[in-house]
């Protein structure tokens, strides 16, 4: 017997079996159902959805369809606890399924202290990875865990160097039921870095959000339109406060141009400025670490609520990495997309070396001055490519990770537990060949160390449109993305 859990509506819904399912909410692990539930579930999707094969490799379910593909506000995002993954006849199955490449040297055994951390569809410690790269790896510049994969990076080498590393390089990991593969370069999407930006407007027939919200309604809302003086854009993501000050967080990749040309003018008021569709309303005066998020102030006549635009909850508290789980659930919000729906599959980090160690004692972490510099959620999207209601793409950065759902299934929506904030996305803006399903977001926890907590409204503002109204607040609200 089938049933929908559904999450505001069908695009967002997880089909779920009585009989079966490929999800242990209590063990926390995902497991391949029998092969008489794997024909019913076909012949159950084969009638429903029009699928003629299926592709299992988890957390993905691979669906193949031979005419057209269900459209996205039609289909689930979730099957048995799988991800679904539609494809037309043809299609070629999303290349991140499977990253890196594999070492050709013996396999190594982790510390047990280690290796008790690293198990499949399990959130592993930042210092756990960062523990393992120093220890094994120390080459290396980022370290990530993918559902259950160990991926390491290398900064880029050329193919015959890379090569003879991967002859030197463990083939597996003795002690630990997951896999280890090795990655030339950092994982797309990753970096701070862009040969030519891509602008959502470029996109064929699109049609975004550019509302001018501070005109309209007086205030402005998570997942608004923002814009530099260059006329890049991104998503807005929430206020938070520190000592009595508050910042309205912004991907600060958006102003890499400015910032490359005049670093030193980063605060001052007439650089760096932020408008929302056509009203200026601050200007950037801050970068987190090394993450992308960026911290804008806005003019003292200037309001920005906590409460999303396409999702029914507001911004109310910052939560680190140490508290999300592999498969625990989230929406965005953009202007580009609207509300989209994503899946955390693990996390990654970046290494840095021959440097004091940020905090702590020496003694505590392991190696001599390394540290993570970076921490960054990995989440999967079902969409590779684009068919009819839009996925996540070039504008999306910024936007805040909202979770819906937790892995243990419990409905956490009303929390308000923001989680990260999206990063590069250029995976999803390929062409449908090389359509991805992986996407980034930095973690708060830069954020939170640096004494930032979520803006907290007080009691007699709570009545004001975006914080107590969403009539008021949809009524003037155009129409997301649809290509």
């Amino acid at each position: 017997m089938s049933s929908f859990t559904s999450e505001l509506d069908m695009a967002m819904a997880s089909l779920e079996f009585e009989e079966f399912s490929f999800w242990d909410a209590e063990s926390q692990n995902m497991e391949n159902i029998s092969s008489k539930h794997t024909k019913q579930l076909i012949a159950y999707l084969s009638r429903k959805y029009g699928v003629y094969d299926m592709q299992i490799s988890l957390p993905y379910l691979i669906l193949f369809c031979r005419d057209t593909i269900p459209l996205q506000d039609e289909r689930p995002f979730s099957i048995a606890g799988c991800i679904a993954v539609w494809l037309k006849e043809g299609d070629a199955v999303p290349g991140d399924i499977s990253i890196g490449d594999w070492g050709e040297g013996d396999e190594i055994s982790v510390q047990e202290e280690l290796a008790v951390d690293l198990k499949a569809f399990h959130m592993p410690k930042d210092t756990t990875l960062l523990a393992i790269a120093t220890q094994h790896f120390p080459d290396a510049s980022f370290i990530s865990f993918i559902s259950h994969s160990m991926i390491v990076e290398y900064p880029k080498q050329d193919s015959q160097s890379w090569r003879n590393r991967l002859e030197k390089l463990p083939s597996g990991l003795r002690n630990i039921g997951v896999s280890l593969s090795f990655s030339n370069g950092p994982l797309v999407t990753a970096e701070l870095k862009r040969v030519k930006a891509p602008k959502p407007q470029g996109l064929a027939d699109l049609q975004e959000d550019d509302s001018d919200y501070v005109k309209s309604q007086g205030c402005f809302f998570p997942g608004a339109m923002l814009q530099a003086k260059s006329g890049d854009q991104i998503t807005a993501g929430i206020l938070v406060e520190k000592n009595l000050e508050t910042r309205l967080t912004v991907a600060f990749h958006n102003w890499d141009s400015e910032y490359k040309a005049d670093p030193e003018k980063l605060g001052e008021e007439n650089h760096f400025s932020v408008s929302q569709a056509e009203t200026t309303v601050g200007h950037v005066v801050k970068r987190i670490g090394a993450t992308n998020i960026g911290l804008a102030k806005l003019k003292n006549d200037i309001v920005f609520h906590n409460r999303f635009l396409d999702i029914p909850t507001q911004a109310k508290v910052l939560v680190c990495t140490s508290d999300v789980e592999v498969n625990d659930e989230f929406f965005i919000d953009s202007f580009v997309t609207g509300r989209q729906r994503v899946r955390c599959q693990g996390i990654r980090i970046g290494i840095e070396s021959e440097r004091e160690v940020l905090k702590g004692e020496k003694n505590d972490l392991p190696g001599t001055g390394n540290f993570i510099s970076l921490r960054q959620g990995v989440y999967s999207t079902g969409s590779p490519e684009i068919h009819g209601v839009p996925k996540i793409r070039a504008g999306v950065c910024g936007s805040a990770l909202v979770r819906v759902k937790t892995a243990r299934g419990k409905d956490v929506l009303q929390n308000g537990e923001i989680c990260g904030f999206m990063h590069w996305s250029d995976l999803q803006m390929r062409n449908d060949t090389e359509g991805k399903l992986l996407c980034f977001a930095d973690a708060v926890d830069d954020l939170v160390e640096a004494g930032w907590t979520m803006f907290q409204v007080p009691e007699k503002h709570k009545d004001v449109p975006g914080e107590g109204s969403d009539r008021e607040v949809q009524a003037s609200k155009k129409p997301r993305t649809e290509v």
